[in-house]
Parts: structure tokens; sequence; C-alpha cells
């Protein structure tokens, strides 16, 4: 599969408002020519910063009730109101998506802090897989790159596609690991190694190199590889070229999230992962466009499907942490959280093996050939 074919889209990330106060008056600054023509206004941001205990009231007359007040308090303390608010708003949601001013009847702030507790241990454990991921990914650049193309085969601008600047390549290497001397007391221990015993080459090998490197650094490398190339990692890995190109994306798009403590849960990524042919029944959905119209998607932007791809790769990888099942652990111990809001579906009980999806498709061709020898007119009926 080409890489051209990774899809992408819009990357701006909706911040969810403040449950505050009704919205302040926008108040307007006219601004005119020396003619006195109307030029432009300002809308001007006026919301003020509450106190905890403000934030207290202001949530309990939106209609949130509140079992321990001293408990709520502690948890805005530490979890930060507008965060709170984050994760509340699928309890003021209105039609159409738009933000009701109260919160849903029976709405308790138990159930919200419940949602945030969950999906910081989703974090964690995401971050341990991604940890796996990340670390055999790297290992799979020097194992075949470098034992085919030599230790420093990233120097060379043929292994990568036409059109890459190779330059500005080599420029984010040597501030990712420090090259320059203003930054040695950054160096990692290897890094400071081989810059202080060996002139030539100027950059350390692959195998130091690539352990350095952030991830969405090394996923952008292999984007830019000659294809003959990338076939060389993604058979290292038991996977096909333009399926790792897309996991690559979803795997650093997901680590950032995670790194920086977003909200993960009921997000709606930026990145829809391409996914292999044997599962696109399982994923198959039936949507309704802008134009209301019934389209066929294979996969969404949700967290089942982002995880799908963790769950592969740490199949190819060969890891058997049973991270799955620590997966539902995690989801048994919060049964309140809506897994529809993750793209789960209802009864989710795992992922199809690929000997499960391989039967699947066995059984739809053999229906669809049902299908066709039973719409065909018998000739000797007719007449």
């Amino acid at each position: 599969m080409p890489h051209s074919a990774v899809k992408r889209v819009d990357r701006s990330h909706p911040v969810a408002h403040i449950l505050g106060q009704q919205d302040p008056p926008r108040l307007s600054l006219e601004r005119r020519t020396m003619a006195g023509f109307f030029m432009s206004s300002v809308r001007i941001f006026a919301k003020p910063a509450l106190s905890v205990e403000q934030q207290m009231t202001h949530l309990k007359s939106r209609g949130l009730t509140v079992a321990d007040e001293v408990a709520a308090a502690r948890n805005l303390r530490a979890i930060g109101f507008f965060r709170f608010c984050g994760y509340a708003l699928p309890w003021r949601q209105g039609v159409g998506g738009t933000k009701n001013p109260a919160f849903s009847p029976g709405t308790c702030f138990e159930d919200i802090v419940d949602v945030a507790d969950f999906d910081r241990k989703l974090r964690t454990h995401l971050l341990e897989a991604i940890e796996r991921i990340e670390v055999a990914v790297r290992a799979a650049f020097s194992n075949t790159l470098g034992a085919n193309d030599g230790a420093h085969w990233f120097t060379d601008p043929s292994r990568f596609r036409a059109g890459h600047d190779h330059p500005k390549l080599i420029e984010r290497i040597k501030q990712e690991i420090g090259f320059d001397a203003r930054n040695r007391l950054k160096r990692d221990d290897s890094i400071r190694d081989y810059l202080s015993n060996y002139d030539e080459p100027e950059l350390p090998p692959t195998w130091i190199v690539f352990e350095v490197l952030s991830l969405g650094t090394v996923s952008r490398i292999y984007e830019n590889l000659v294809p003959s190339r990338q076939k060389i990692i993604a058979k290292e890995i038991g996977v096909n070229r333009g399926l790792l190109a897309s996991w690559l994306e979803v795997v650093t798009v997901m680590r950032n999230y995670c790194a920086h403590h977003a909200r993960i849960w009921n997000r709606h990524f930026p990145v829809k992962p391409e996914l292999p042919n044997a599962f696109h029944p399982y994923f198959r959905r039936t949507v309704t466009n802008k134009h209301n119209a019934a389209v066929v998607e294979i996969g969404d932007f949700k967290l089942h499907t982002q995880i799908f791809v963790i769950v592969k790769l740490l199949e190819l990888i060969n890891d058997n942490s049973q991270w799955v099942d620590r997966l539902f652990d995690l989801l048994e111990n919060h049964p309140k959280v809506d897994r529809i809001a993750m793209g789960f579906p209802l009864h989710w009980t795992g992922y199809p093996t690929d000997a499960e999806m391989a039967e699947l498709i066995e059984k739809e061709k053999t229906g669809k050939r049902l299908l066709q020898a039973s719409s065909r007119t018998n000739p000797l009926q007719e007449g």
C-alpha cells in the first residue's frame, strides 16, 4: 500500500469551554478611520478566575450533585477546574452537539471524577504499550538498515525520497542528540562518549542516534525513506510498509497526548489509521455524510480503532505482557465509563484474531456466491 494512502485530517483540537458562569457580554470597540467609517470590532474575553469555593458553588448552581464537598474541593484542587469541565462535557451534551447550560438530571460530581481517574490510568496503560513498541521500532532501524546500508546510512541522501530536505533532517538530528557544544550537558552518555572519542564520521552510528531521537522524528524518517528501505524495516516488524507508515503516525500522536496528560477516553483523534484488508469487515460501518447520503467507512477516529493498532503492533513484536487482559480489567473496574464514547461496541469482548477474520471473510464470500446463484433464473423453469 503506498504511503500516499495514509489518511490525514484537520489537526485542530477544540478545547472544552470552561464550565463557569454564563457567557459575559462581549464588549465591542469600534475602530474608525479619520473619515469616520467603521473598520472592525474587537471581542473581549472577560470571564474572571474562580476560587475553588466559587467553582463548587457554580457547579452546584448548574445542577451537579455533590455528595461530599470536602472531597470534591480536594479533587478540584488536584484535577483543576478547566480540566474537570472537559470531562464534564458529556453530561451537558445537547442536541446537535451543543452545550446545555445545566447538567443532565442526576449527574454526580463523583461520576465525573471516576472518568478522570479512568482516563489517568488509561494513559499510563497506553504509555506502557507504546514504550515497548517504540523500543522495538528503534531497534528495527538499526537491525535492518544498519546491517544493509552501514552504520551511518541516515547521512546518505540517496536513502530518502526525491524532494526530501535531507540537510534539514541532519540539523534536526543534531538538535535532538545535543550535537552543538552549547548543549553538551544535555547529551546522553552514549552521545557524549562518541563525540569525545571520534572526529569522523561527524555523527554517531545508527544504533546510538536512534536511541535518542524522538518517536516523531523516527516516524518522519520512515515516512521519507525510499520504498525499498521502507520495505526492509516493515518486513522486520512484520507488516506492509503502507500500514507501518500509518501506524507509526498513530502511535506518535497517541504518545504525545498521553505524555502531555491530555484527555484520551472520548477524544476524536486527528488520525484515522489504515487497517488491514482482512479486518475491514470488523471495522466496516455505515454513516451519513454531509449530503445526507449513506456511505461505508472503515474504522473511525475514536479510541477503539486507535487501540487496535497498538494491539497488533504488540502482537508483531512478540510481546507477551497480557496488555489487552489488563485493559479489560481497567474497563471492568470503571463500569460507569461510557464505552460507546470510546468507539467500542456495546458488548465488546476483544478484537477478532486473524483466523477469525479469515473465517468471516470466507463466509461472506460463500454467502455472496449463494446469493448470486439463487438470483439466476433456472432455464428449465422458463416458459
